[in-house]
């Protein structure tokens, strides 16, 4: 097909202004919920929205083109190109610079790699490799808001290319769009309820959104009556799907089971307000008004800006509680940038008629990969890298363990386990207080002067094994303690292990405490309904309870300094140890009380991690115990763990 004239690009049938409101709509909830997410706990469902905007608009256009025989893959591309990069590549450079200057050198690496993805639209892929116990929180990577823009322009590397091959066979494209769509859905579904991580970044199980737009933007051009509910008068179209919208990011948060079925309440919501069209009420008065339009317009380069400048607040605090003053000051600095850049960078370039300027920018954004490049192989220097570091990178070069394992099923449980072809087998029941431990589980699989039991891990991070008490802080949970149990009960499990972060949901004396006080009433029944599970247990089976080990914030490593980023830091004393908190110390005494009632055998870090109630930062190497406020590294696990022996010992080799 030849290329279209710069002077005569398609057009869709007339300009929407209510949908740059709701543009408008989708950017704000993503900053707001980036700023305050216990305001808006389900806002990053704006993303879902703007795949279904982007789906519509984009068909849009090219259906126009095909129609009329104009249809052009270079300036499809160039447009492309012209619309994503200039304020990419400038977010890109800025936070290379600000990271510079700010960045420890680990991160600064990390930064590099994620520069490399964000430039070359493969974001998804490297944050879904490095998501896991082991990964960094999320406001430490100011770049990684850009994997919805990855998944973005992989559906528009490929959907073009599909399209046109199918126009030229004149094949059912209605039917294509629905075959892509429900494909997508299905595997998103799964996903879901087997690996959300793989479910939330995978393209193919996202793609479906984006094809929702799609498939409206065919239904409106060709066959506008061809679904029932779009017979709905207009202005109860719009009210429904602008409620769906926002009941999403009401009802959602970052424990719920997400994509998954969720995620066609924003969607469908969309696909309702667009199909309304500009004359329905609410689209008319609310979504075209001055303001919304003019927030939408700015809605790339406000998404853009918002999260590293809000990571870099979090990064800059050294995680210190910050005052929501700041934030608010975070959303106005993001929308200031954001209006420079549209105004004197991204609306200028977008619409150039220079042939040149694709060619320029794509020469620009090879030069930030090769700047990640620069930065992810240490040819490019942070400022503060003169400070050692060393232990840090160690840190962050964990393998994954996970990938070490097997998988099995129970009903639609997904539980772990570790062959080592002995007859005993030992279940540990869970959250990431036992996913800790699971280097050392390894290492002694393959050790062969120690034989090791069968090993299954049903382990769920963030998911506490006390039933009923705190579902509605971690609902995703809910299901998860029957078949716990009952794989616990089951004829083939001789020993049964049960652990987790108690002091993050019995104690208050935590940075993110579950609990309001340490006289909380959930926690008496807690740990009622946590005695009456072990007695259940080992009614039949030989039962461990193994104790926590300390939560404080003094032990991650991200702590490990004093001053300030923007004017100098240096390593705080490390080798004066840190008192054991009272609280957790007598919420240790609690469980192992409850252990002794129950009939449990009690498997206790303290005496490794804190002699005389006196905690060590550094292990005898100089190397960091833990990684974060409680999760204990890799490296001290298999060397130090030892306690965890008696329950992995296989008879043959206990002593007699």
């Amino acid at each position: 097909m030849p290329p279209l004239p710069p002077a005569t690009p398609p057009v869709i049938d007339r300009y929407r202004p209510d949908i740059d409101g709701l543009r408008a709509i989708a950017v704000l909830l993503v900053v707001i919920f980036h700023a305050f997410p216990r305001f808006i706990k389900g806002g990053f469902i704006g993303v879902d929205v703007f795949f279904v905007i982007s789906g519509y608009l984009i068909s849009s256009l090219i259906f126009v083109s095909l129609e009329n025989d104009r249809f052009s893959y270079i300036e499809f591309y160039s447009r492309r190109i012209k619309r994503i990069l200039p304020v990419l590549i400038l977010v890109i450079v800025s936070c290379a610079a600000f990271g510079w200057y700010v960045l420890l050198a680990d991160e600064y690496r990390q930064l590099g790699a994620h520069i490399m993805a964000g430039a070359g639209f493969v974001s998804n892929f490297v944050l879904w490799s490095e998501a896991g116990y082991f990964d960094r929180q999320s406001f430490e990577k100011p770049l990684l808001h850009l994997w919805s823009l990855a998944i973005e322009e992989q559906f528009y590397i490929v959907w073009p290319l599909l399209l046109g091959w199918a126009w030229r066979r004149k094949w059912n494209i209605l039917w294509v769009i629905a075959l892509i769509l429900s494909g997508s859905l299905l595997i998103e579904i799964w996903l879901t309820g087997s690996d959300e991580i793989a479910a939330f970044y995978a393209p193919w199980s996202r793609f479906w959104e984006l094809m929702t737009g799609c498939a409206l933007a065919h239904i409106t051009r060709h066959r506008p009556q061809s679904l029932w509910f779009l017979s709905l008068q207009k202005n109860w179209q719009s009210a429904i799907g602008l409620t769906l919208i926002f009941l999403a990011a009401l009802l959602l948060s970052k424990q719920s089971a997400f994509p998954g079925w969720w995620a066609l309440l924003p969607t469908i919501g969309t696909f309702l307000v667009i199909n309304a069209g500009p004359d329905a009420s609410l689209n008319r008065r609310f979504l075209s008004g001055k303001k919304m339009v003019w927030i939408g317009l700015l809605s790339y380069s406000l998404y853009l800006w918002h999260w590293p400048i809000i990571s870099f607040i979090h990064i800059i605090s050294f995680k210190k509680s910050i005052s929501p003053a700041v934030f608010i000051l975070a959303i106005l600095a993001s929308f200031l940038v954001a209006w420079l850049s549209y105004r004197f960078f991204e609306r200028k370039i977008r619409y150039s008629a220079k042939r040149a300027t694709p060619i320029v920018l794509l020469i620009a954004c090879l030069l930030c990969i090769l700047l990640g490049f620069s930065i992810q192989q240490q040819k490019l220097l942070a400022r503060n890298d003169g400070i050692d570091l060393g232990f840090m990178i160690d840190l962050q070069e964990s393998q994954d363990f996970k990938a070490q394992l097997k998988t099995g099923k129970s009903n639609d449980f997904t539980y772990y386990f570790i062959d080592t072809q002995a007859r005993e087998n030992v279940l540990f029941i869970g959250d990431s207080h036992i996913w800790q431990y699971i280097p050392r589980l390894l290492a002694l699989s393959k050790n062969p002067d120690f034989a090791m039991k069968f090993t299954d891990l049903a382990v769920i991070n963030a998911c506490p094994v006390i039933p009923e008490v705190f579902d509605e802080v971690f609902p995703k949970c809910k299901e998860s303690w029957p078949e716990r149990l009952r794989l616990a009960l089951s004829p083939n499990i001789d020993s049964v292990v049960i652990g987790g972060c108690w002091n993050c949901i019995l104690s208050s004396a935590v940075e993110k405490p579950v609990l309001s006080a340490a006289d909380d009433p959930r926690k008496q029944r807690a740990l009622a309904l946590l005695e009456g599970a072990i007695k259940q247990i080992a009614a039949v089976k030989k039962v461990y309870l193994l104790l926590d080990n300390p939560n404080n914030p003094l032990f991650n490593p991200r702590n490990f300094f004093i001053g300030s980023r923007l004017t100098e830091i240096k390593l705080r004393d490390l080798h004066k140890p840190i008192p054991l908190d009272p609280e957790q110390a007598a919420l240790r005494n609690e469980l192992i009380a409850i252990a002794q009632r129950a009939g449990a055998i009690v498997i206790d870090p303290l005496p490794a991690l804190c002699p005389d109630n006196q905690c060590q930062i550094l292990d005898g190497e100089g190397k960091p115990i833990y990684i974060d406020n409680h999760h204990l590294s890799p490296s001290w696990v298999i060397q130090h763990a030892d306690y965890l022996d008696i329950a992995l010992r296989a008879a043959a080799q206990q002593p007699q």
